[in-house]
């Protein structure tokens, strides 16, 4: 299978920052992460537990963490009057000991040891503590006990997600993250290095938002690993989505939305499930008599977007799943939905804004597809930078002196996708590829090899084998990026979906 690369978009705090991830069949997928506030405390806690089989939490559960943190504390206050500018202290403050909130251990899926994982009361407070920030500022009421159960279910899973990560050998290094940055940079018009004094201007902490950087870029590379292969899609509903796409002389819609996530677990009755419906039916009555959305989405929503707020963005047709997209679209602004279900539970909408644009067939840029071939030279622990870049120099050299590119690329390409094919990509159309990639293939004639290239993959040799123009509103002009759409759309969802599955098989202990 070819190597190509799809990217899915996604907002993040007004920055758009290219982020690679997600291979499919020896494809791989390029998105705009939607990047979450997360700030982990920090310590080291000598503990001694036996681990339970996935326990779930519960007020009892909290209530008995507490107690028996407490009888290890020396004048521990009451967390509850707490003021949030203190939650962030360190895990050792005025001759107290930071509460072990929980210890996470992920399945084993081979010999490897699996470290377990601590939890600590600052960390989810931590966590919690720009929404509690939020509501503060709004005048509204919280529960901060329900904060705190949703916190530490979202780094629960957080932790098991990277222990699994360590399982497979899926890492993050700084100078990949350098790299997303310098993106970031390019595409801002900011000078090299600019980020930080540009994200101050913003009141955003640099430190914070390379970890938030690191966080991203872990879960599209798991994403790439576990789900991508798993995903397919088909010819029949890319041509429903093109059906469903506006053309010429149409305007193109999106919505803002809102949203509380209500989870149905595994093996629930249908009585179970009644309950839950009918929970989720007040949930929609408070909101519609003046409920706060986010107060109701931090202390209920089981989507990592309730402890911001229930903000979930701004989706195109085609990037929601049919039976909810077809309700969300039909939605004025202000309104309230009624609940609905999916296999990821009852869903709870508002629709905080909708825009659209016209979008016609002069406004669309002339569009090619390009037929290539690729040698991909990586970068990771055992080779640097500074190699890399001189090893697809030497294969450069060695092709411009006679040898043929394919015969090189099935030999050297670490593009195991491709290289068995003499590196090649085959027919792909202008924007499938990562930026830096696309930008280099505009840039090339017909036979010519350019030179060297640097993704987040590693360093690249490419050679444009062909090239053709294609019709901007032509379904095989869009078919890439309805590909990429419908793709990304699967691949989340897939990907929330093995996270559930995760924390169900979890060891779990609440001291």
């Amino acid at each position: 299978m070819a190597f190509k690369f799809y990217k899915p978009f996604r907002r993040f705090f007004g920055v758009m920052a290219t982020v690679t991830g997600g291979w499919r069949g020896g494809r791989c997928v390029r998105g705009m992460g939607v990047l979450f506030m997360l700030v982990l405390g920090a310590g080291i806690l000598t503990f001694g537990a036996s681990l339970t089989w996935a326990q779930p939490l519960t007020e009892k559960s909290l209530k008995v963490t507490s107690d028996k943190a407490s009888k290890r504390m020396v004048s521990e206050p009451d967390a509850d009057k707490v003021p949030a500018q203190l939650l962030s202290e360190p895990f050792v403050r005025a001759g107290t000991l930071d509460k072990i909130a929980a210890i996470v251990e992920a399945q084993v899926i081979s010999d490897q040891p699996v470290q377990p994982k601590i939890i600590t009361q600052s960390e989810v407070d931590e966590l919690i503590r720009p929404a509690m920030e939020e509501m503060r500022k709004k005048g509204e009421d919280f529960d901060l006990e329900a904060l705190r159960k949703r916190g530490l279910e979202e780094l629960i899973v957080r932790k098991l997600r990277d222990q699994k990560a360590a399982q497979l050998g899926v890492t993050v290094t700084d100078e990949d993250v350098d790299e997303i940055i310098a993106q970031v940079e390019r595409k801002n018009n900011l000078p090299q290095g600019g980020l930080p004094a540009a994200l101050r201007r913003d009141g955003i902490d640099y430190d914070r938002y390379r970890l938030q950087l690191n966080d991203q870029l872990l879960e599209n590379r798991l994403q790439k690993r576990i789900i991508a292969p798993l995903v397919t899609v088909t010819d029949e509903e890319l041509r429903i989505l093109f059906n469903q796409t506006p053309t010429d002389q149409t305007r193109e819609e999106e919505v803002h939305l809102g949203q509380i996530l209500l989870d149905i677990p595994a093996g629930s009755s249908a009585d179970a499930v009644e309950q839950l419906q009918e929970k989720a039916s007040k949930l929609v009555a408070s909101l519609r008599e003046g409920k706060s959305l986010s107060s109701l989405a931090s202390q209920y929503s089981i989507d990592p977007s309730g402890l911001k707020g229930g903000d979930v963005g701004w989706f195109k047709k085609g990037e929601l799943p049919e039976k909810l997209e077809g309700v969300v679209f039909h939605m004025q602004k202000g309104e309230i939905s009624e609940p609905l279900r999916s296999p990821d539970g009852f869903h709870i909408f508002k629709m905080i804004e909708r825009r659209s644009k016209e979008v016609s067939q002069d406004a669309q840029p002339a569009r090619y597809r390009y037929k290539a071939r690729h040698i991909l030279v990586k970068v990771n622990e055992n080779r640097s930078e500074a190699e890399a870049l001189e090893k697809i120099k030497e294969y450069r050299e060695k092709i411009r002196k006679g040898t043929p590119f394919a015969q090189l690329a099935g030999e050297v390409s670490e593009d195991e996708g491709s290289a068995k094919d003499g590196g090649s990509l085959g027919w792909f159309e202008q924007g499938v590829m990562v930026e830096a990639f696309d930008n280099a293939m505009n840039t090339l004639k017909k036979g010519e090899v350019g030179e060297p290239v640097r993704t987040g993959f590693g360093w690249h040799l490419i050679l444009l084998e062909d090239k053709e123009s294609l019709s901007p509103n032509s379904f095989e002009a869009q078919k890439s990026m309805l590909e990429q759409r419908l793709m990304g759309t699967k691949i989340k969802d897939r990907y929330k979906q093995w996270l559930r599955d995760l924390r169900l098989r979890a060891f779990v202990e609440f001291p």
